[in-house]
């Protein structure tokens, strides 16, 4: 059985905590060259818009099916439920916090904050981790169909 996602639109509004990232050449030879760690090379400088929305469309289904068992129980449920992200430099998901009253402890609330945090986005460098503002815009299909017709 296949279960159709009532996900309304999704935008992305991104705030960024750490300071850009300036590469730095390191020494090929020398004492210091010899003292340097070796670290693994990240893919990207920085955690950008483009990257989170990527990650977003590969986990929407996951907030789509929150959502879904939320109307169970309420079908006139809907409202804009910004979610605050913050990403370590390794893509690991370091805290989600809801950031709308209107959702505040509810089981929907509850769903998506444990789906968000099992999460992975790309790597980026820095040592600072990024805190990200994912907008959702939730609509029962009742609603969005009310919409479509107008």
């Amino acid at each position: 059985m296949q279960t159709k996602s009532h996900l309304g639109t999704l935008g992305l509004l991104i705030l960024f905590t750490a300071p850009a990232f300036a590469e730095t050449p390191a020494p090929t030879e020398g004492p210091t060259a010899a003292a340097l760690p070796t670290v693994t090379p990240r893919a990207y400088r920085r955690l950008t818009g483009r990257l989170v929305t990527r990650v977003v469309r590969q986990h929407r289904r996951s907030i789509g099916r929150c959502y879904n068992r939320s109307l169970k129980r309420d079908q006139r449920l809907s409202g804009r439920l910004d979610v605050l992200v913050t990403v370590k430099p390794d893509g690991h998901v370091k805290a989600v916090q809801l950031a709308t009253k209107q959702f505040a402890g509810s089981p929907l609330a509850t769903c998506i904050e444990r789906s968000i945090s099992a999460w992975r986005f790309p790597a980026f460098a820095g040592d600072a981790a990024q805190d990200v503002l994912l907008p959702f815009s939730l609509r029962p299909p009742k609603a969005r169909a009310k919409i479509a017709s107008r």
